[in-house]
């Protein structure tokens, strides 16, 4: 028996989007998150990596902070973490635009009828001009935080919504952020709950990936637990063993890949908002039936 399609473009209240996110995850939980793997996981794999190292360079400066080599190892200390930054920044885009692909897909085609590589060039037609918004949101997040939180809370709400709106929109960058003002009128708070509900969802379910972590972390901890006392740079040596990286990478990959949960929801809160503004779910059904008749 074939599961019925769930309809994107429809208004939905609050619990529905929730059910409608929860559902769309069980309904295609194998080809989604193969999908992810095999489109974003790579720059998550580099994360994971690049974490190590950065997180390894640190400890070893903190357990031994009167240590003048200290100072030869901040330009490696500080290359790091800009390398962490940038491919956190690219991994962000790649998870949210191989999200949206997939619910566009999934919503063209039948029966899942569309491989990952077609998943991978929808994503990239639209990386360009995403990375551009996403240094205008940005830099409105960064200006906002200056003046105290709530603002930054109320901008990053909002502007939450403007990758789906690029995205299936196909509009450009200041659009799309001009675009998310107008499409959350009189729903910033139900938009924010769906945020917080299902973030709290993705948190969760990326603590039972950073279970091998802890475990390595306290194991490795627990055999260099003397050494520490009368060498402080022995606690650098938690994060060079190999099963370390390889919790690390789960770690990253993990957490990286449940933070699709949110980015889902989103989605179904810009097709609610979408159909309510200009209901587009009806005009395609209206426009299927005539060319029926």
């Amino acid at each position: 028996m074939t599961t019925p399609k769930i309809e994107l473009y429809k208004m939905r209240d609050f619990g529905q989007k929730l059910n409608a996110t929860i559902e769309f995850i069980r309904a295609n939980f194998k080809k989604l998150f193969t999908t992810l793997l095999f489109v974003a996981g790579p720059t998550a794999l580099i994360m994971g990596i690049v974490m190590k190292q950065f997180m390894g360079f640190f400890m070893g400066m903190s357990a031994n902070p009167g240590n003048p080599a200290i100072l030869d190892d901040l330009p490696t200390l500080f290359t790091n973490y800009f390398v962490m930054f940038l491919v956190s920044i690219f991994a962000s885009i790649m998870l949210s635009l191989t999200t949206y692909a997939f619910m566009e897909l999934y919503s063209q085609k039948e029966a899942l009828e569309f491989s990952a590589m077609d998943v991978l060039r929808k994503a990239l037609s639209r990386f360009g001009s995403t990375f551009l918004l996403t240094i205008l949101v940005g830099i409105t997040l960064f200006i906002s935080v200056f003046f105290f939180f709530l603002p930054a809370l109320y901008f990053g709400v909002v502007l939450s919504l403007a990758i789906p709106i690029l995205y299936f929109e196909k509009v450009s960058p200041v659009e799309a952020y001009r675009r998310a003002f107008t499409l959350i009128k009189d729903k910033w708070w139900s938009t924010f709950g769906l945020l917080f509900i299902s973030v709290m969802i993705s948190y969760v379910v990326s603590m039972i990936f950073s279970v091998p972590f802890y475990a390595v972390y306290m194991f490795e901890l627990v055999g260099v637990v003397d050494k520490i006392n009368t060498d402080p740079s022995a606690f650098t040596n938690i994060f060079s063993s190999w099963y370390m990286a390889i919790s690390m990478v789960i770690l990253g990959v993990g957490g990286y890949l449940s933070y699709s949960i949110p980015l889902i929801a989103l989605g179904f809160q810009y097709f609610n908002l979408a159909e309510r503004n200009s209901a587009p779910g009806l005009i395609n059904k209206i426009q299927d039936f005539e060319n029926i008749q």
